[in-house]
């Protein structure tokens, strides 16, 4: 089917109180194991070409991979660009067909994220679309930032307030303790404090670093109209832990494909367990 809106597919999931699974496409077979996954359990499903992915293999070609999987499925899948550095890769984002553009500049002094904010948000408006933009810095767990650090990065009510109104953003990544990179679930959220932000705006709400977040935490958060959940670290687990295991039972494979294949399966079964977890199955 026609790839979608990101706001198609968010206005659905916050009226049904659900939320939808951003994962990252960052090769030909996490793509397919997550639109396979999305098949299985009758979900919506996002698809992130990450900076790793760009870096990797180059724009251009990690969004025609996600376009073209997106397209086979029968399921409604959205094209996302995530974590945006700059106007320019946006501009380079949309020319590839990415249906939903994004700027992840909430590291920056306020001002300035806000210009750069503006900017995008109005790019993906002209050319019909949505764009993502978040206030409230979500630190890597790589850089084992302190309890006051992650504290001091969270999302602020009073500028969550003006910054949608200035930007005219359509999706918001809010930092409520969460960290990237995770690979245990410890984390509990700010729940007030995205009590507090639901109150301040209507726009949908965004988590990053969800895979070091508990499980209970997250479906709680969903209430408050968070309807976005990007995941990777966990998907990234699984699939190298399969290759470990299957090169370890085959050393003398030389074929790769039995062995990524094997990794896109097991990927494929952590993305249907991620699906029903989020409320997710059977929306379809």
């Amino acid at each position: 089917m026609p790839l979608v809106t990101m706001g198609n597919v968010l206005r659905n999931a916050m009226k049904g109180k659900y939320a939808v699974g951003a994962f990252n496409a960052d090769n030909l077979e996490m793509i397919q194991a997550f639109v396979r996954a999305a098949e299985d359990e009758r979900a919506p499903v996002i698809l992130q070409i990450s900076q790793s992915a760009i870096s990797y293999a180059g724009m251009e070609t990690a969004a025609a991979l996600a376009r073209f999987e997106g397209t086979r499925a029968v399921v409604p899948v959205v094209v996302h660009l995530d974590h945006g550095m700059n106007y320019v890769q946006n501009v380079q984002a949309l020319k590839a067909g990415v249906i939903c553009l994004g700027i992840d500049a909430a590291m920056l002094p306020y001002e300035e994220n806000l210009a750069k904010s503006k900017a995008v948000c109005a790019l993906a408006h002209a050319a019909g679309l949505e764009a993502e933009a978040g206030l409230g810095f979500v630190p890597d767990s790589k850089e084992n930032p302190s309890a006051e650090e992650v504290e001091a990065n969270k999302t602020h009510p009073g500028q969550l307030e003006e910054f949608v109104a200035v930007t005219g953003v359509d999706l918001v990544p809010v930092a409520l303790g969460s960290m990237r990179g995770m690979r245990q679930r410890t984390i509990d959220l700010d729940l007030d404090l995205l009590a507090e932000l639901r109150h301040r705006v209507s726009v949908p709400f965004v988590l990053h670093g969800a895979s070091g977040i508990r499980l209970e935490s997250i479906q709680e958060a969903i209430g408050f109209g968070v309807c976005k959940v990007n995941m990777a670290a966990c998907f990234d687990k699984r699939f190298t832990e399969t290759l470990r295991k299957e090169l370890a039972a085959h050393p003398n494979e030389i074929h790769f494909r039995p062995l990524t294949a094997a990794a896109r399966e097991a990927v494929r079964a952590e993305a249907r367990q991620q699906i029903r977890l989020l409320g997710g199955s059977n929306q379809v």
